[in-house]
């Protein structure tokens, strides 16, 4: 038989996942089959938000138990080594405050951003993520302070791999660098 409302609207909730429209879009692309033109802004405010913050408060899908699972582990790494750390950074339009513009400007990507530091297992699963940070924050200030404040709790021998800016962060194991050789006078230290 036809599908109810709900059912819709239901559906429009993944529709609107995974394709991301821009309002002006809804029209065209937030509708099914038979349907000549999609929904409204005041709809989807009213019928399908709604629906997706229902079914946001019951799915889980990070679990940070997860990163002790027993296959959790890569050839290249002991089995203390359970998470990944590492920062991406979330683009946003310019503030026009100009000390937050500031704050957000990161002068590696060109743009004002908010960056998030996931842990990823080495299955490639989520198991912990920070809360927005400033785009010029350093990314090992954001997993420490992140990691302090959050009520994971990681044991002592517990090790993650990251790249050189986690450096103060304890138990975390970055790649080796070369030493700097430098000159003195001419020479090479």
């Amino acid at each position: 038989g036809r599908a109810t409302q709900n059912e819709v609207y239901f559906f429009l909730v993944y529709k609107f996942i995974h394709l991301h429209p821009k309002v002006r879009e809804f029209p065209n692309t937030l509708r099914v089959a038979g349907q000549m033109e999609g929904i409204s802004y005041h709809t989807y405010r009213t019928r399908v938000l709604p629906i997706a913050l229902r079914l946001a408060s019951v799915i889980s899908e990070i679990h940070w138990d997860d990163r002790l699972r027993w296959d959790n582990h890569h050839p290249y790494f002991p089995y203390t080594h359970t998470t990944v750390l590492d920062s991406f950074p979330i683009r946003v339009c310019v503030p026009a405050d100009p000390l937050l513009s500031r704050l957000l400007y990161q002068p590696k990507y060109k743009m004002c951003v908010f960056k998030v530091t996931l842990a990823v297992t080495w299955k490639r699963e989520i198991v912990w993520f920070s809360t927005l940070s400033l785009g010029t924050m350093n990314d090992g200030t954001i997993a420490v302070n992140e990691l302090r404040a959050s009520p994971v709790t990681r044991f002592v021998w517990e090790r993650s791999a990251a790249d050189g800016a986690y450096e103060s962060l304890r138990n975390c194991d970055i790649p080796h660098r070369r030493p700097y050789i430098g000159t003195q006078n001419g020479r090479a230290v």
